[in-house]
């Protein structure tokens, strides 16, 4: 049998760890977070998270570019061939798919977005990771107004925030209670934005006329 690489054991360990910290930041939240239990429930020493992280803070930004970069890409697979409307809906529809789909991903996520409010060796990295967010929404609107099948006069950045905050508050709102229909929150936020970005529509219908 062929003796794994030492950037192979190193990727592999990374990954338990990876997937150690998303459990225990779903679980506990940042303040449970603990850089020994994660090499602990990974299966390793617990100088190894630091040996390879350095800080909690450099790990728990680690795990969220993994998570974005998970998501990223289902997003990729569904976007191919998607454009203008029809790619927002897809982003939309992904969103909530993924959050159904891992659970402890999002949770953990929305507890790193959530600590980065208040935890300045956080904020400006995830402040970077949300801007790259709307702001790949706010490409997508534009190519739509390219084609034509986006209203012009849309500001695309604005819109590209409002659209990411939207999405991210119905899943934290879903998050605390259960009972909240996913289907029909996502079936909302996509109707109500065609109804503001289809170029085709009147006016006196996007106005609610």
């Amino acid at each position: 049998m062929r003796r794994r690489t030492q950037q192979e054991r190193r990727a592999q360990a990374d990954a338990k760890m990876v997937e150690a910290a998303i459990e225990l930041i779903a679980e506990r939240g940042f303040g449970g977070f603990v850089l020994g239990e994660v090499a602990a429930r990974a299966g390793y020493s617990a100088t190894l998270p630091i040996h390879y992280y350095k800080t909690k803070e450099a790990l728990i930004l680690h795990v969220a570019r993994r998570i974005l970069a998970d998501y990223d890409a289902a997003m990729q697979t569904r976007l191919a061939g998607a454009t203008g409307l029809g790619a927002l809906a897809e982003f939309v529809g992904v969103y909530f798919d993924f959050a159904r789909q891992e659970p402890s991903k999002r949770r953990a996520f929305f507890m790193i977005t959530s600590e980065a409010a208040v935890h300045g060796a956080l904020r400006e990295e995830v402040a970077a990771l949300t801007r790259a967010g709307s702001s790949g929404l706010a490409a997508m609107i534009r190519d739509g107004q390219r084609d034509c099948s986006i209203e012009p006069l849309v500001d695309a950045d604005v819109f590209g925030a409002v659209l990411l905050g939207w999405v991210r508050g119905a899943i934290s709102l879903w998050m605390v209670d259960a009972t909240l229909d996913l289907d029909r929150m996502a079936n909302l936020i996509t109707g109500s934005m065609a109804r503001v970005l289809d170029s085709r529509l009147p006016s006196q219908a996007k106005a609610g006329g």
